[in-house]
């Protein structure tokens, strides 16, 4: 897991893309990422998803926004700091 979540970041901050790519990956023999990033599928950015954030845990996995009814509570639309 903390590997999966350190290979994302280093993915992040190389190419501004939290998806590293397959070749990358197996030209290191980051074989655990690989397997969990083709399970879990591509991290898409906020917008085009219903799914937009991505659980970095054991079960790599996408989910709709957690706060969603907090921010319903408080009158902000999720929109709002997208910008």
């Amino acid at each position: 897991m903390s590997r999966t979540t350190v290979d994302a970041w280093g993915s992040f901050a190389r190419t501004f893309d939290p998806n590293p790519s397959p070749e990358y990956l197996a030209a290191r023999g980051y074989n655990a990422t690989a397997e969990a990033m083709k399970k879990a599928g591509r991290w898409e950015p906020v917008g085009e998803t219903p799914t937009p954030l991505r659980i970095l845990d054991v079960t790599l996995r996408n989910v709709a926004w957690l706060e969603e009814e907090q921010c319903e509570v408080l009158g902000y639309p999720i929109t709002k700091f997208f910008d």
